[in-house]
């Protein structure tokens, strides 16, 4: 039976996905989308990031999906705080070096901030008093 109760930590990381991958539908900057030409395939790491974490937390929130204790040596916690950690940081970088920067950019930052902070309180939540 799957948890039916999801962590703050994770909705966090699905709504967070969410919001990004919409974001990246809408104008990124320069009248383009994170899909658009000249975006693709740098921009569209955000994204993708961000969405990878938010279905995997899903499917294992709410799926009966069984996913391995670890992957390459590390839990799936560490890894969702370091892709969400990487596309904040893209995200924020953009945010800096794009001229005219749209509404995508903007949900594309508060998503992927939102994947990073619940993977941080996720992995909290698995080790109180520790990070790692």
């Amino acid at each position: 039976m799957a948890n039916t109760q999801p962590s703050p930590g994770a909705w966090a990381m699905i709504g967070g996905g969410a919001v990004t991958l919409i974001g990246s539908f809408l104008e990124f900057a320069s009248d383009t989308s994170a899909w658009g030409t000249g975006a693709f395939p740098i921009v569209t790491l955000i994204p993708i990031y961000a969405t990878v974490v938010g279905v995997l937390v899903a499917l294992k929130t709410f799926g009966n999906v069984n996913l391995p204790a670890q992957v390459l040596g590390f839990t799936w916690n560490q890894l969702f705080l370091v892709l969400g950690f990487f596309a904040a940081l893209m995200s924020l970088f953009w945010l800096v070096a794009a001229e005219n920067t749209g509404v995508g950019l903007l949900l594309m930052l508060i998503g992927s901030v939102a994947v990073a902070v619940g993977a941080f309180l996720t992995e909290k939540e698995a080790a109180p008093g520790t990070l790692g």
